[in-house]
Order: C-alpha cells, then structure tokens, then sequence
C-alpha cells in the first residue's frame, strides 16, 4: 500500500518536498507495521481505569510513543456507562434506567480495577485497532478473561460492535 502511494505522490513532487515526504511516508509505514505486526502482548503494565470496558496500559515494547499509556477497549463486550445519555439510537431513556446504568458502570469500573491491579499476570489477545483508534483486545488476567468474568456478573452484555443495545441495566441478567 505505501509503496502504490509513494509512486503515485512522487510523479508531482519537486526533490526537496519528496525528500521529506518520503521520510513521514516511512515513518507513517514504520509505525503501522509496528502496531499491527503484533495482535498479541505479554507482560503488559497495567496503568489506569476509564470504565468497565476501557483501560490504560503500558505494553512492553522500546518506543514509549507507540507502547505507553495505550487506551485498551475490552474486546467483545460493552459495560453501563457511568454517564449514561438521555437518548439512544433515537429513543428517549428514563431516569431511573439512567441512574441504574451509572450504579451498574461504576461497580464494573470497580470490578475491573480490582481485578487487574490484584492480578499477578496482564496479557492482551487478538488485538485490532477499533474505530477511535484504540487497541481493542481481549484481555487475560491469572485470574480470568476479563470479558467472561464480567459477563458472569452481569456487569456487560456481548458486544461485536455497531449500534449499541438498550439495556435495562435494573434488571440484566446475562443469559450466555
């Protein structure tokens, strides 16, 4: 791909300006080989929790640009959100199912943190970049896969992506 792109750009660039592009096409190349090279990371550094599907990670590589504080989405499940929205996929949310999904977000947020910062051992499988440019992993603890755990407490629901479910987050139970 870089390579059809470098010929084509190259056809209507002076040397100067094709010198310096040549070096962020390289660089640009460089850096995607590099991340989508690796799907899967052992000895991963656990850093921060945003939300029951979302966390920060160091992975173990050299560059700290391409390997620190990485945004990681859980991989095949979605959480309550801890900000609920009003509206979704048209429809309009009542209160009380909004103030039992922020409950429910935060108690996956907790259920996570716990058990990532107690685990001994952090793995990312099978990882893909998702649309906000985010690793998008399944991760594995000593303790469990993080998704499954969390489905096992009602705490997600099975997600591939695309438009997001209603959940009455008062009453989930998950029926895997």
């Amino acid at each position: 791909m870089c390579k059809n792109i470098f010929k084509k750009i190259s056809f209507f660039m002076n040397k100067k300006i094709l010198g310096i592009f040549t070096i962020l096409i390289v660089a640009t190349c460089s850096i995607s080989y590099a991340i989508n090279s690796y799907t899967n990371f052992s000895n991963v550094k656990y850093i921060r929790i945003i939300d029951g599907d979302t966390i920060v990670v160091n992975l173990p590589c050299s560059n700290p640009l391409l390997c620190e504080d990485m945004k990681i989405r859980i991989a095949k499940i979605d959480t309550p959100e801890l900000k609920p929205r009003k509206i979704v996929n048209g429809k309009l949310i009542s209160s009380l199912m909004r103030d039992c999904e922020k409950e429910e977000g935060q108690k996956a947020k907790n259920f996570v943190e716990n058990l990532l910062s107690t685990s001994k051992m952090v793995e990312l499988r099978n990882c893909k970049r998702g649309k906000y440019f985010r690793l998008v992993c399944e991760v594995l603890t000593d303790k469990g896969n993080v998704s499954q755990e969390l489905l096992k407490n009602n705490l997600a629901y099975p997600y591939e992506g695309g438009r997001k479910q209603i959940i009455n987050w008062c009453s989930y139970q998950y029926k895997g």
